[in-house]
């Protein structure tokens, strides 16, 4: 896998792939009724403490994306970082 060429924004993240419905750590999956979704934090923005490092795995609100992009055959979703959680939302 290439890395992406992309200078992110202030506040800004890169998840691999769109974001699924089952969470791959835990095998969790979200209930219909609520839209979240999970992903593992490809990039950071460079600019300062973040709470959220390259590998994580995240959730966040499906519809919160800034963007979703294809790059050399694999695809990435950049979201702001204050739209994601490392905690598990209960249901």
């Amino acid at each position: 896998m290439a890395d992406v060429p992309l200078i992110l924004p202030n506040g800004v993240i890169l998840v691999y792939g769109w974001g699924t419905k089952r969470d791959g750590s835990e095998g969790l999956i979200t209930p219909t009724s609520q839209e979240f979704v999970f992903g593992f934090v490809y990039k950071i923005w460079d600019g300062g403490a973040v709470f959220v490092y390259s590998g994580d795995e995240v959730m966040w609100k499906e519809g919160d994306e800034q963007v979703q992009l294809a790059y050399d055959g694999n695809p990435y979703t950049q979201i702001e970082c204050r739209l994601v959680t490392k905690q598990i939302i209960p249901v």
